[in-house]
């Protein structure tokens, strides 16, 4: 006796094979652009040299902002012990220039108060801070990098710094399919903020998600702004690519 041809099991076998594969789920959103923020994460580091060196720049102002404090809380101080000298005196100072007195120590006051809020977060605590946050990004595990990230413009930033960490965070809760977040993070990143490094890759970004949420002028003009201020990075060659393909007329 014939044994079977074993053809038709395999035909059989392949055609399970491929349905199977055909039904897999597909995997988030996020995945098509894995390549590119895995590119830009790596140039991120690259970067991280010449991060450090804009930091001690940066506490190096430090240093000059807080010799100005100290110099404006001497003379307050002065300036209290020059009223309390006068309030003692007899006659009675007269009022005008009592005054004068009150208006200028008011004044100072007020630049204490905006040096001591202006006064950038500790440089080597920021430096830490956006590091870990780039880790828990680059692992993966978007929920806690959001949750860095927003901890981190919660603080005194420098305008670069603050750029990039909307930037990162739009990143974040894009992976988390949280596109309406997404697109105001970059929008931050892209419109507010307007020098810092990770800006083009914002601009191009916010413009996707401006497409997707059917505001198309906006969209163009946000991929034409980027072609023309940056013409040699990569975000700028793929606007330049999405505005030809919009331009194509429909089938």
């Amino acid at each position: 006796m014939q044994r079977p041809l074993a053809m038709p099991a395999v035909a059989c076998f392949l055609s399970l094979l491929l349905a199977a594969c055909a039904a897999a789920p597909k995997g988030p959103a996020w995945s098509e652009d894995r390549e590119y923020v895995l590119d830009a994460l790596q140039q991120e580091e690259l970067r991280g040299k010449r991060l450090q060196a804009r930091l001690d720049a940066a506490e190096a102002r430090l240093a000059t902002m807080e010799a100005r404090l100290t110099k404006i809380e001497g003379e307050l101080k002065a300036l209290s012990e020059e009223v309390g000298r006068l309030a003692a005196m007899r006659p009675p100072v007269p009022a005008p220039a009592k005054k004068r007195l009150l208006a200028r120590i008011r004044r100072i006051e007020k630049e204490v108060h905006a040096a001591a809020a202006a006064r950038p977060a500790n440089s080597e605590a920021v430096r830490k801070a956006m590091h870990a946050a780039l880790l828990e990004l680059k692992s993966g595990r978007f929920e806690e990098a959001a949750r860095r990230y927003r901890a981190l413009l919660a603080k005194p930033l420098p305008a670069r710094l603050r750029g990039e960490a909307w930037y990162w965070l739009g990143e974040a809760l894009f992976a988390l399919g949280r596109h309406t977040e997404a697109r105001r993070a970059f929008r931050m990143a892209a419109v507010r903020f307007a020098r810092h490094p990770k800006r083009p890759d914002a601009m191009l970004k916010y413009a996707i998600l401006l497409r997707e949420a059917g505001k198309e002028t906006d969209a163009r003009a946000m991929l034409a702004s980027l072609a023309a201020e940056f013409p040699d990075t990569p975000a700028a060659a793929r606007a330049r690519e999405l505005l030809a393909e919009a331009r194509k007329p429909s089938p």
